[in-house]
């Protein structure tokens, strides 16, 4: 904008100064010849004019430069910003960074201290189990003893029920002998009693003791026999208690094995679901951690977009105010200026600064001295001058007519 204005500024600005140069002239001479201004001053304002132009050239581009140079200034600022602000973020990331390692090595230790949980709870349960077979070995050992004394005694009751058998055996064997021997002696005594009468009686004495000796044989028998008969019931009943004793306890070790059994599974069970938790909570917090770094992420990707586009309409902003600025600067020096020096009065060699204070449209409000020339009449006619130059030469800009409505003007003549 500002190279456009510099290349229209110069010859139409010097055609109107001496177009206005020439009216002044025309208007000096209607009046009283001690109010009309000698010819050395048109000469001289002539000269002002060609040297306010050089002047208003060389101040543009002072303008210019110092413009330049604020925003080398600004653009040097913005890029220390940006890299502290990278750096803040290299930083800020690095700890985030640092944070996140820290949280997995914690789950890592956590995940390994849970695994050696487990293997010392599968450890145990190991061992609970072979304690348990050890105490089912020892049970079925304890059985097979009991089954083999259960045997035993089964063996014993067959055994004595045999010697009963082969003693009643041997009874009647004895018992056949002391027939055939009384049969025999039967026969001694008929063929003896053939012989003496002596014998007779020796014989009947005889039969007696060997009735009497035959009901002892006899009774004997029974009580044998008897006694047998009871030894094997004896054996049959311990038989069938120690079977039947044999049956509970192999009921009974059946039911603590199925309890055992049951109480392994159910353990099994738990230890499955508790690793089956395990893994469902290192999962869930495997995809916490991976959404908040997603966040955190996008949270740093916005957060930086968002300072990106404030720099952005930051500078824009200062850009805007910066030209505004200088296009205010360039209106003073090609618009009002030369209206105010216009009305002030010669003074060769003196200028002075005041502050115009302008309302809406251009109109002067107040006007104040703000660096004396010295030459109080000179600074009172400069003061003149701005109230007569009012209305002042208004920008449509309303940005710019937004800077002028208080501005300081540098007036000088020569």
């Amino acid at each position: 904008m500002m190279p456009s204005r510099k290349s229209g500024l110069g010859w139409p600005l010097i055609l109107s100064l001496l177009l206005h140069c020439l009216l002044f002239i025309a208007f000096a001479l209607n009046f009283d010849t001690k109010k009309a201004p000698p010819p050395q001053v048109e000469v001289e304002l002539m000269q002002a004019v060609v040297i306010d132009e050089a002047q208003l050239r060389a101040e543009q581009q002072r303008l210019k430069e110092l413009e330049e140079e604020k925003q080398r200034i600004a653009e040097e600022k913005r890029q220390a910003e940006l890299a502290a602000q990278q750096k803040a973020q290299a930083e800020l990331e690095a700890k985030r960074q640092a944070e996140l390692e820290a949280q997995r090595a914690a789950e890592a230790e956590a995940a390994r201290k849970a695994e050696e949980e487990a293997k010392r709870a599968e450890a145990e349960v190991r061992q609970k189990a072979e304690e348990e077979a050890k105490q089912q070995a020892e049970l079925a050992a304890k059985q097979q003893a009991e089954a083999e004394a259960a045997r035993k005694a089964e063996e014993e009751a067959k055994r004595a029920e045999a010697e009963a058998r082969q003693k009643a055996e041997e009874e009647a064997k004895q018992q056949a002998e002391l027939a055939a021997k009384q049969q025999a002696e039967a026969e001694a005594a008929r063929k003896a009693e053939e012989e003496a009468k002596r014998a007779e009686i020796e014989a009947r004495q005889k039969a007696e003791d060997e009735a009497r000796l035959q009901a002892e044989l006899e009774a004997k028998r029974e009580a044998t026999a008897e006694s047998a008969r009871k030894a094997e019931e004896e054996a049959k009943r311990r038989a069938a208690e120690a079977k039947r004793r044999a049956e509970a306890k192999r009921k009974a070790e059946e039911k603590k094995m199925a309890a055992l059994e049951a109480k392994r599974e159910a353990e099994a069970e738990e230890r499955k679901l508790a690793e089956q938790e395990s893994k469902r909570q290192t999962e869930a917090a495997a995809r916490k951690r991976a959404e908040e770094d997603k966040l955190h992420r996008q949270q740093a990707k916005e957060g930086l977009k968002q300072q990106l586009e404030d720099e952005q309409k930051a500078e824009k902003s200062k850009s805007d105010a910066a030209s505004t600025i200088n296009e205010a600067r360039a209106w003073i020096l090609s618009r009002i200026k030369p209206k105010v020096e216009r009305f002030s009065a010669n003074s060769s060699g003196r200028s002075c600064s005041v502050r115009v204070t302008v309302r809406s449209g251009g109109y002067v409000e107040s006007v104040s001295i703000t660096q004396s020339s010295g030459d109080e009449s000179f600074d009172r006619s400069v003061e003149s001058a701005v109230l007569k130059a009012s209305p002042l030469p208004w920008p449509d800009d309303e940005k710019v007519a937004h800077e002028l409505r208080s501005f300081t003007l540098n007036v000088r003549s020569r």
